[in-house]
């Protein structure tokens, strides 16, 4: 059918590349189904195919086509897309930030959504609202609610509802804390293969030591196109841990992979470890440098200080630039300033494929990354013959 030019099978067939579903996963053939079911006007496929340039998976970041094609699905009626307008207009992940367009987009996605849930019964747009009303982005968060929608959709077989009351039944948001309850919620997801619930499902078995059964979920996961997966497996391969045995060449070929889906954790962690290789040097620290800019231009705020710590020195790859260092080490510590400001524990922050990571001060891994930053630009603007002398700061 999408051979013969079905907008709607070019998106379905897009979506079995994108997770591998009766066909090895692809995210070149997905781009290449979802590019035809998006010119032939599928907004839904619109969606899929911005988050793609925006997340940088299988190609390269293009935040400008990101959001021409969010605008253009919202703009034919996708709740979904309107959201992530509202959401990439607050933060200006994309480039624009604008407040009042923001408020625009996430009053016109509760609008759309509630369309799509009330008129068509749609359990995608059931669990979009309910995940809104859980972090309360666009609307005020009421964990009630949250709960109220994710029910209508994982009783209509959406996983990704399913996956919500997994997290709300564990967490007492909402409902009872009850274990019993997230287990079953959490299993039924998995059961549907939500990538989601597959790695949650992997993480409870690995934490119980049954890890045979905690390695075949994350296998899953990542066979998926699960990123975090991905890059969960690179690691354990790279340093070797319950669930895989030591193996360089396999760390390897799950690093390329989760870079490839658009893991920034990936991208980060295979940087520090092409620093620490022996062998090949120079080329492995430029890479290593691109990989860190590469995150850091998609806002992983730990690559801030990785470039601050290239340019601060320099290597066989980098030039010393004290300029650079102070901008990079600069940008964290504004981070770090803003959380005390507001008063926060912690600040989220991209992980990849729209997943995200908390940065929490009080961790010993950010809190060290923080000092060193901070020892570096004290003696920047103390002793630095670039950076202008600046003995307050």
């Amino acid at each position: 059918a999408a051979q013969k030019g079905s907008p709607e099978a070019e998106y379905q067939l897009g979506l079995c590349y994108w997770s591998g579903l009766g066909v090895a996963q692809s995210w070149k053939q997905a781009k290449e189904w979802l590019t035809k079911a998006s010119d032939h006007g599928h907004y839904r496929a619109m969606y899929e195919l911005g988050r793609i340039y925006h997340y940088a998976i299988g190609c390269k970041q293009n935040t400008m086509q990101a959001l021409s094609l969010y605008t253009a699905s919202a703009e034919g009626g996708y709740g979904l897309a309107a959201k992530v307008l509202g959401l990439v207009y607050n933060t200006g992940e994309l480039g624009v930030q604008d407040k009042e367009r923001s408020d625009e987009w996430y009053e016109k996605a509760q609008e759309l959504l509630l369309e799509q849930i009330f008129e068509h019964d749609d359990p995608e747009a059931m669990c979009v609202l309910a995940s809104s009303y859980m972090d309360g982005e666009g609307v005020e968060r009421d964990y009630g609610l949250c709960v109220d929608y994710a029910k209508r959709g994982a009783n209509l077989q959406n996983t990704g509802a399913m996956n919500l009351l997994y997290i709300c039944y564990s967490d007492g948001l909402g409902v009872p804390q009850d274990e019993e309850e997230a287990s079953k919620w959490l299993q039924m997801a998995a059961d549907l293969d939500n990538i989601h619930a597959l790695k949650s499902m992997s993480a409870k078995l690995e934490n119980s030591g049954d890890y045979d059964k905690a390695r075949w979920y994350l296998m899953k996961a990542a066979q998926r196109g699960n990123a975090s997966a991905q890059g969960f497996i690179a690691v354990s391969y790279q340093t070797g841990t319950a669930l895989f045995k030591k193996d360089e060449k396999l760390a390897q070929r799950w690093y390329d992979i989760a870079i490839e889906s658009g893991s920034l954790d990936a991208l980060y962690n295979h940087a520090i470890n092409l620093e620490n290789k022996e062998e090949n040097q120079q080329e492995n620290q430029a890479l290593a440098h691109t990989y860190y800019k590469k995150a850091a231009m998609q806002n992983y705020y730990p690559s801030f200080v990785a470039l601050g710590h290239n340019y601060y020195g320099g290597n066989l790859a980098v030039e010393e630039n004290e300029i650079e260092a102070e901008r990079w080490y600069k940008k964290f510590v504004d981070i770090y300033d803003s959380i005390q400001a507001e008063g926060l524990v912690y600040i989220w922050y991209p992980s990849g494929q729209g997943g995200l990571s908390q940065l929490k001060f009080e961790d010993s891994f950010e809190r060290t990354i923080l000092i060193r930053a901070c020892e570096n630009l004290a003696w920047i603007y103390r002793n630095s013959k670039t950076v202008e002398h600046n003995e307050a700061e």
